[in-house]
């Protein structure tokens, strides 16, 4: 019988960005309370371009069987370096200064670790805390984690706490709207908080809350219009009700769906944006191996990739568009990450992981 954390699907990847600012005063040293970013003074274009042609890009990838961090060069298939002593990154994500945050597996005693750009050393550690799954930044850099009963909000590049919103269950999926709205969704007790709450920049309580077209929504996603789509029924809703899942999207302050995906859907585990707006969806597929549909503007998928998916767990886009999967199969030979070109139509290659369990994904640069 497979054992697995039912609360601890959700993927949210945030992009990171280099963020430039003229020279200033001092700054307090990372990781104390109140510091805050060494930003880069500015550079010509020619100098951006430079630049970033030369920055290294890495993929991180978590391991819930293996208990790590795995750190590999972009285009690697082995790991550079490893960082143990987790119970397993069930969320990756990274802020604007390429920094790495991992949340654990640990329902009871669990915590939020912070890493330098390229992951090689650990930047700063918080908790103790209950289920903290979801993590997302606002454009200060602040990081904003979904623990049980609430979402905390910590001063950038600190373990200084801002401020607390109250929330019941496990918020396991946040993300931000341009206009700097948070979206909040998780689970409650024994069944499903159909809702998705949105707070206002610098708010403690919601100004609106979604409810239709929500059930046991597992992970949340933003595109350049501030468009909202929810992933719908993922593990635990198949468990619950044998559905297979949606994904909807919602037009910017609507409460009412625009478009509702059903077509191609079995277990949605995570989404991501990647090329000219395709919208990839990773199937667990628990009645077969799962898949990861590619949706354009219409309901019915464009493509389904099949090839080297053995279920689909967790997303990545890679900075040429390139698709990252993480397959976590519970099966020996079968975990792995697969890469496929920016529209999904090949597969690249595949990075095996040997029943480590490749858990969450994130990709950045140092």
């Amino acid at each position: 019988m497979i054992r697995r954390d039912l609360s601890r699907f959700a993927l949210c990847l945030c992009v990171a960005v280099v963020v430039l600012a003229g020279c200033g005063g001092s700054q307090p040293q990372i990781g104390a309370s109140g510091a805050m970013p060494q930003r880069q003074t500015p550079q010509t274009m020619s100098d951006r371009n430079a630049h970033q042609n030369a920055a290294k890009w890495f993929l991180y990838v978590g391991l819930q069987n293996a208990r790590s961090l795995d750190v590999y060069h972009l285009h690697g298939n082995k790991p550079i370096r490893k960082f143990s002593g987790t119970l397993g990154p069930v969320t990756i994500a990274l802020d604007p200064w390429s920094d790495v945050y991992t949340t654990d597996n640990n329902p009871s005693g669990g915590l939020i670790t912070a890493y330098t750009p390229g992951a090689r050393s650990q930047l700063l550690q918080i908790g103790l805390y209950d289920w903290c799954r979801g993590l997302a930044f606002d454009a200060e850099g602040n990081l904003y984690a979904g623990c049980y009963g609430s979402v905390r909000v910590y001063a950038a590049r600190s373990t200084e706490l801002i401020r607390t919103l109250r929330q019941p269950g496990v918020n396991e999926a946040l993300t931000f709207d341009s206009k700097g709205n948070l979206y909040v969704a998780g689970l409650e007790g024994s069944g499903p908080r159909a809702q998705v709450e949105v707070f206002p920049p610098g708010a403690k309580k919601p100004a609106r809350t979604i409810t239709k077209g929500i059930q046991y929504p597992s992970a949340l996603l933003v595109d350049k219009s501030n468009d909202l789509f929810v992933a719908n029924c993922g593990f635990i809703c198949y468990f619950s009700s044998g559905r297979s899942g949606s994904i909807t999207e919602y037009a910017y302050g609507s409460g009412t769906p625009l478009r509702t995906l059903t077509d191609g859907i079995d277990s949605p585990q995570a989404m991501a944006f990647g090329k000219n707006g395709l919208l990839f969806v990773a199937n667990y597929g628990y009645s077969k191996k799962g898949s990861v549909t590619v949706y354009s503007s219409g309901t019915k998928p464009v493509r389904t990739i099949t090839a080297g998916i053995r279920n689909a767990d967790a997303l990545a886009i890679g900075p040429s568009g390139d698709v990252y999967v993480a397959n976590y199969a519970y099966a020996k030979g079968h975990d792995s990450i697969t890469v496929y070109t920016p529209d999904g139509s090949q597969l690249v290659r595949t990075i095996p992981e040997q029943l480590s369990g490749p858990l969450s994904l994130g990709i950045g640069k140092e």
